[in-house]
């Protein structure tokens, strides 16, 4: 079996259920910066496995990146496919996580002004993170000129605290 299907030489690609579309195309920029971040995500949990003092922080890191998954699954899908198929991955609920992880940090990271990343690698490749998913939630607001969706409207407050979570969990693994 290979992955090599040559269907995307021509500079085109399927979104989820088959719709064919341009590479350039909003949709493929917004989930295609949604699944850097999960990579850079990733880097920086494997990278947390090596700091004795981080534990804990890698599992907050793999529970974001399977968020993402659903993030970028309802990216793939078009507004017409969400109100026929009625199949969203994105939970609100996943918000309520957030913001309950960033009211833990908050309590225990010392703001103490303008930050320079970079302290240690974790850290250095969370804030990396960070600016992936401030660029990402810029791509699902590009998109929403293209096409509105209300399914990917309702993500915005999300990734716009993901990058806030992504701040202060970089300056707690600075601080470690």
């Amino acid at each position: 079996m290979t992955i090599v299907t040559k269907k995307g030489d021509g500079g085109h690609t399927s979104l989820r259920y088959g719709r064919p579309v341009s590479k350039t195309d909003a949709r493929v920029e917004a989930y295609g910066t949604v699944d850097e971040l999960g990579s850079a995500l990733g880097f920086a949990k494997a990278l947390l496995r090596e700091e004795p003092k981080t534990t804990g922080y890698g599992e907050l890191l793999h529970t974001v990146q399977s968020q993402l998954l659903s993030v970028g699954a309802d990216l793939a899908t078009t507004a017409e496919d969400h109100a026929s198929r009625n199949k969203a991955q994105f939970n609100p609920a996943f918000l309520d996580w957030l913001d309950a992880e960033i009211a833990k940090l908050e309590k225990i990271v010392k703001m103490n002004g303008f930050v320079l990343p970079g302290a240690n690698p974790p850290s250095g490749y969370v804030h990396l993170a960070r600016t992936v998913a401030r660029r990402a939630e810029r791509e699902v607001l590009r998109l929403l000129q293209v096409e509105e969706c209300e399914q990917v409207r309702s993500m915005l407050p999300y990734l716009n605290r993901l990058s806030d979570f992504l701040w202060l969990l970089g300056e707690r693994l600075a601080q470690s």
